[in-house]
């Protein structure tokens, strides 16, 4: 079955469809989230498809796409807009490539083509802060190695979570509008707002959606926010930006300040990590081996050593995924760098929860890690395809990847033939160190379903 949905998460293009997205947001009064439907963005949707598919997906450097850059296209027009969207492209790529006379002779072929004039102007200026932005990317340093972390209520806690949400689709808000009614203490988002993470996709897919929700259940529950790759796609400044109006009516709860972070009470330890900050280059994502800045390996081994002297568990939160089953991390199954950084503590701790694959995953025990879970299908629809999303498995330059990480059958969720549910997660943790995780799915028109549940 085809599926009406289309796959926005190549992150080359990202940025260019924040720009898009902007003006037809700006054109279109009252429309929100990504606008999947709209003519424009479906147009660069078909035309990032058709280049990705002549690209066999292999081309991940720049260097690479250059040498191809001029022969795509050139036989099957399919209008003006796709046209357009061609002509675009082409522009981003250069100005990304740092060809800035090839970039110029691009611009003015799109000035003097069929295009419109005033949606070229704006999705311009869109990629050439891109690139400026991109180069300079924000993260916040600690002066003192207690810095970033914080004392949360000495009780029973129930924290919620998930990842790869703020699409500001109706799905997207569908699923936190579940999690509020399980009425959370807290919620531990753990990255990603699409396209690209500015601020006005910040605004309108991230804060406004738990504005209303948080009118709607009479609650301020405090959000919690982590980077993912596509946050730091415009630089990351927006989301630094939202962290302290993100909780500026959840007086009781502490302000977070960066990227990373503890929240713990004297029988838990809840520990954020910023894995973004190193997968910004989007023609580099491919490798997908990122690695946390090295000042912040040592501030997580101080705060993971005191937590243990402390007969603390300890959770650890992430974008990015420790191992997985379906995507080769370079040419194994695991990031051999966060192994690295965190090898000692895997034995330690209690679980280990990540996203930026957007399917759930739940991992038997792998590396010496009791509990590794991918929660990233917060709100991207993950085609259906008959099932292929949970059947192919990790595979560098087409050959298996041996070993790989197995999952409980429970990982695959339900779906109604065209794309699989969405879900989150819920930690009860109990001031006793008791602990327990429930998984909820749900798909569009349906009701909310726990998949699964286990004891930490």
């Amino acid at each position: 079955m085809k599926s009406k949905h289309h796959n926005f998460h190549d992150p080359r293009y990202s940025m260019l469809l924040s720009g898009i997205n902007d003006y037809v947001k700006k054109e279109a009064k009252g429309v929100k989230g990504m606008n999947a439907k709209h003519e424009m963005v479906t147009a660069m949707s078909r035309v990032i498809e058709k280049r990705t598919a002549a690209e066999g997906g292999l081309i991940h450097r720049i260097s690479q796409l250059l040498t191809k850059l001029l022969l795509f296209f050139k036989k099957d027009k399919k209008g003006v807009l796709d046209d357009c969207m061609e002509i675009l492209l082409e522009y981003k790529l250069l100005k990304l490539a740092g060809l800035d006379a090839k970039a110029d002779e691009k611009k003015e072929e799109l000035k003097f083509s069929q295009c419109d004039p005033k949606w070229v102007e704006a999705v311009l200026v869109w990629i050439d802060a891109y690139v400026i932005h991109h180069d300079k990317p924000s993260y916040a340093k600690y002066k003192q190695l207690d810095d970033f972390a914080y004392d949360i209520p000495d009780k029973d806690l129930k924290v919620g979570l998930i990842a790869d949400w703020g699409t500001g689709e109706e799905q997207a808000e569908l699923v936190l509008d579940q999690l509020f009614a399980q009425q959370p203490d807290i919620i531990l988002h753990l990255g990603d707002i699409y396209y690209s993470g500015t601020e006005e996709e910040y605004q309108d897919n991230y804060l406004d959606v738990i504005v209303k929700c948080r009118k709607k259940h009479g609650v301020n529950t405090p959000v919690y926010n982590l980077p993912g790759n596509h946050d730091y796609y415009s630089g990351g400044q927006p989301f630094y930006d939202f962290l302290s109006k993100t909780n500026s009516q959840a007086s009781d709860y502490p302000q977070q300040e960066a990227s990373y972070f503890v929240l713990g009470n004297s029988s838990w330890q809840l520990q954020g990590m910023d894995t973004g900050h190193n997968d910004r280059n989007v023609f580099e994502v491919g490798k997908d081996i990122t690695h946390l800045q090295i000042k912040e390996v040592t501030w997580h081994h101080h705060h993971l050593d005191k937590g243990l002297a402390s007969d603390k568990r300890i959770l650890l939160f992430s974008h990015h995924q420790l191992f997985s089953r379906f995507l080769n991390i370079g040419k194994i199954s695991h990031n051999k760098h966060l192994l690295k950084h965190f090898d000692k503590y895997l034995d330690k701790v209690s679980g280990w929860f990540w996203g930026h694959e957007h399917l759930l995953e739940i991992y038997k025990p792998f590396l010496g890690l009791e509990k590794g879970r991918c929660i990233g299908n917060g709100a991207v629809p993950i085609i259906y395809d008959e099932g292929n999303p949970y059947r192919a498995t990790a595979k560098y330059k087409g050959s298996p990847i041996s070993p790989i990480p197995d999952i409980i059958p429970e990982s695959v969720v339900d779906n109604n033939g065209d794309i699989y549910a969405n879900g989150f997660v819920m930690l009860d943790l109990k001031v006793n160190k008791e602990g327990k995780v429930f998984y909820y799915s749900i798909l569009p028109d349906e009701e909310l379903k726990l998949v699964h549940q286990e004891e930490l």
